[in-house]
């Protein structure tokens, strides 16, 4: 997402020609804190030019400047979503989760001439939340009327487009939902297993995490159990009592 910012910025996107080269561009990058941003911020900024990483502004703007003005600023999932009504952002990234109503206000965004892109990278470890129900879910039933009924031949056709009078020619959502640290260019034989080894609770999780997609948490014991079977045989019989409250 950090190239893609830049990209923008600098309106040379290598893929994308509808770009406004005629003006500044505004793009909003979204963290789940501006204290995550800060942690992640100096990774970013090792894709941008020197002189854009120096423009940096900290609070209360938190934003970056390109050369032709295009601007980059930071909100939070802890922003109120009634203060990002009125202005029409040309690329909206997304860093993990946010709240539903910061991403329903973003997404209306997108109106008039401005053909706001949204990118979004998390990994599900919440269960399903509207990012399944509002991304993941209409790009899969979607593919799924095409007869396209396994997500790698979903993910090979990328088919997803807005229906509607008026809209056939605009893209719809373009979702690769599985992927995860083995995928990464970063990633050695020795990190995978050390993720593999560290990679802890129920199933569930441990999938997503490991090799991302969607799964449902909810009702999902909260210890494993596989570990909890193999403790059986240290049980030993205990004690029944009663709480009871003592005040000095």
């Amino acid at each position: 997402m950090a190239v893609e910012a830049d990209w923008w910025g600098h309106a040379d996107h290598p893929w994308l020609s509808d770009i406004p080269r005629d003006r500044p561009r505004q793009i909003i990058w979204c963290a789940a804190k501006h204290q995550q941003f800060e942690l992640v911020r100096k990774k970013i900024e090792h894709w941008s030019p020197t002189s854009v990483a120096a423009s940096w502004v900290g609070a209360p703007r938190y934003q970056y400047t390109w050369p032709d003005k295009s601007t980059m600023s930071i909100i939070t999932g802890e922003t109120d979503w009634t203060t990002v009504q009125g202005f029409e952002p040309d690329l909206v990234l997304i860093d993990e989760m946010i709240p539903p109503n910061l991403w329903r206000e973003l997404i209306k965004r997108r109106r008039g001439a401005t053909r706001t892109k949204y990118a979004i990278a998390a990994t599900q470890t919440q269960g399903l939340t509207w990012m399944y129900h509002e991304v993941y879910k209409p790009w899969k039933d979607f593919h799924e009327k095409l007869g396209l009924l396994d997500e790698r031949s979903m993910c090979r056709a990328q088919r997803h487009r807005w229906d509607g009078a008026g809209l056939s020619d605009l893209p719809g959502i373009w979702c690769w939902p599985t992927g995860g640290h083995r995928d990464n260019a970063t990633a050695t034989r020795e990190t995978w297993a050390f993720y593999l080894a560290t990679t802890t609770g129920h199933a569930a999780e441990r999938a997503v995490r490991l090799y991302g997609g969607f799964r449902e948490f909810a009702g999902q014991p909260v210890f494993d159990p596989d570990q909890l079977e193999l403790m059986r045989k240290f049980l030993r019989e205990g004690r029944t009592g009663r709480v009871v409250e003592v005040r000095e």
